[in-house]
């Protein structure tokens, strides 16, 4: 209601102002909204921002960042709750036990890269995402690869 009475009360080139916002906001929404890349672990790890999540690419399998990532959560405080494998792929559910009503829970998944060298992998904190907490899990990870 406060939206409508604000475009109301707004001049036409104001109006189109707003609207170009909100059709700004729906784009970086929809696609992606990647941050510029920045470093993980000890060796700087290629990584971006994506919607609340982390995403980069390691020299090592799947299944071996899907180990790390357990052992990474554990140590946070997480109960693994669920984990999948398939050809090429695998990801890995942790629940943090403190979380109330809207319990935070951290998904890894990694699947292959092309030409079957490396892993693609991302982390991303639900129900909301947490930018923070995302980067924090997926440096841990790195680092526990010895990267």
């Amino acid at each position: 209601m406060a939206f409508r009475k604000a475009l109301q009360r707004t001049s036409g080139a104001g109006m189109w102002a707003v609207v170009g916002a909100i059709a700004i906001a729906m784009s970086m929404a929809i696609g992606g909204c990647q941050s510029e890349p920045f470093g993980l672990g000890a060796t700087g790890v290629s990584a971006t921002m994506t919607l609340g999540g982390v995403e980069s690419t390691l020299p090592v399998s799947p299944m071996t960042v899907c180990a790390a990532a357990e052992s990474v959560l554990q140590r946070r405080g997480y109960v693994i709750v669920g984990r999948t494998t398939s050809e090429g792929k695998v990801s890995l559910r942790g629940r943090y036990p403190q979380g109330g009503l809207l319990s935070r829970e951290a998904v890894v998944s990694a699947e292959a890269g092309g030409g079957g060298s490396g892993a693609t992998f991302g982390v991303f904190i639900s129900p909301l995402g947490d930018s923070d907490e995302s980067k924090a899990i997926a440096d841990a990870i790195v680092r526990a690869l010895g990267l």
